[in-house]
């Protein structure tokens, strides 16, 4: 037992954990003001606490479980052009073998019957299935709050289905690119991937969650570029997308998300109107220095002239009451956990599990460096929470989950070496 514990990867889990006191930390301090509850059982820092706990136990629960089932699909590859060519066996790779197959291509090209049944493969993933089923219900009995319809009331959480989509959206993502990971130069591969992340990133937006829809969209970006879609295919779509510009801000982004926008160029269009906040943010993250004023003194903070302080600009609080230090040792914690995520990626047994990691890692990489980005004056606000530190019970959920899959993906890897070496020991007794 002592020695299955060498292939847990303590760096991560402590890791979060520190991030994890950090958040808990920030947000009761953003939270003593008279307007939040007085109870305790009522308070933010509380309800998140009893999440952060649950998510702490569910990592290690997941850490004991094969990745691998994530991988399953009723439907399996239906393409008549791949055929599977599976891993030798006895070498523990799997409870199921069948999604660490890799898929060829046999020789002939796609027709169009092929394409669509490449498109429904990619469609019916139960995860995928299961993310747009819940975002779908959020449209129909969510609840709105500030303009926005997110949520789904289950009387003791509120649950937001866009953030259940992320990890939904890269475990289908994943298990799609690893099947096809021999052909994916096939520019319908793309096409295919594009689709499915179009679909939760157009639910999303109508919501309207334009942050979360762009952070799916990174996270697409990242899981193509890790399975080897040709540089050629991606610089063809931006420029793509480059061209549409001028449509979506015509026609597809409200009028709030325009005026966001064009205040992050210049906040003093409206000092104290939609740029206050941005003002407000910059003064708390230039008034920390070098250590801090201290916990829960942070004039911006206690004195509420920092708004949305809990969630959106919880950096410029810990900024502002931990100084340049406390900001500092928060972006390393954050460099530490994304650096053990790629490694976590690049030592994965199979592709499945090297995409899921890296889905996760961009995922991360993205909402920090545009959190706090729009925190400092560096982008605009889209109100993407920062992970671990933000109050967000689902994004904070969601992400003790993921942490709980890399987890799983490190110690079948380090399993797997485990096997290797004993086999080559017996071999050399043997011989």
């Amino acid at each position: 037992m002592k020695q299955s514990w060498l292939r847990f990867d303590f760096i991560l889990f402590f890791t979060v954990l520190a991030l994890l006191g950090f958040g808990l930390a920030m947000i009761y301090s953003t939270t003593l003001y008279p307007t939040q509850s007085p109870s305790l059982f009522g308070s933010p820092v509380f309800r998140q606490g009893l999440v952060a706990a649950v998510g702490v136990i569910l990592i290690l629960i997941l850490t004991f479980v094969d990745y691998g089932v994530l991988g399953y699909h009723p439907l399996g590859v239906l393409s008549p052009i791949t055929r599977r060519r599976q891993e030798p066996a006895g070498l523990g790779l799997s409870l199921h073998h069948e999604q660490y197959s890799k898929v060829e291509r046999e020789p002939g090209g796609l027709s169009i019957k092929d394409s669509l049944l490449l498109l429904i493969e990619g469609l019916s993933n139960p995860f995928y299935v299961l993310a747009l089923a819940l975002l779908f219900a959020v449209s129909v009995v969510g609840k709105s709050s500030l303009g926005a319809q997110r949520w789904i009331d289950l009387r003791f959480f509120d649950l937001q289905p866009s953030e259940v989509a992320k990890l939904m959206v890269i475990i289908a993502l994943a298990r799609y690119l690893a099947d096809h990971e021999d052909t994916i130069h096939d520019l319908r591969h793309l096409l295919v991937s594009i689709v499915q992340v179009a679909i939760p990133v157009l639910m999303i937006a109508r919501q309207p969650d334009l942050g979360t829809a762009l952070t799916i969209m990174a996270i697409w970006l990242a899981m193509v570029i890790m399975a080897g879609i040709p540089w050629r295919h991606l610089l063809l779509l931006a420029l793509s997308g480059l061209a549409a510009l001028p449509v979506v801000w015509t026609h597809w982004l409200s009028d709030y998300q325009r005026e966001r926008l064009l205040i992050f160029m210049n906040p003093q269009l409206d000092p104290l109107g939609a740029g206050y906040n941005l003002i407000q943010s910059r003064i708390s993250v230039g008034a920390g220095g070098l250590l801090g004023r201290g916990l829960n003194s942070g004039t911006q903070s206690q004195l509420n002239f920092l708004r949305i302080q809990h969630t959106d600009y919880i950096f410029s609080v810990l900024a502002e009451e931990l100084g340049f230090i406390g900001a500092a040792l928060l972006i390393a914690l954050y460099c530490l956990l994304i650096m053990q995520a790629l490694t976590i990626a690049a030592n994965s047994r199979d592709t499945f599990g090297r995409l899921i990691a890296s889905g996760v890692a961009g995922m991360i990489v993205f909402q920090v460096f545009i959190n706090i980005g729009m925190n400092i004056g560096l982008s605009p606000v889209t109100g993407i929470p920062l992970p671990f530190i933000s109050y967000g019970r689902s994004s904070l959920f969601v992400l003790l989950i993921s942490m709980g899959i890399l987890e799983s993906i490190a110690w079948r890897r380090k399993e797997q070496e485990h096997r290797h070496t004993t086999i080559e020991l017996e071999v050399d007794t043997i011989s």
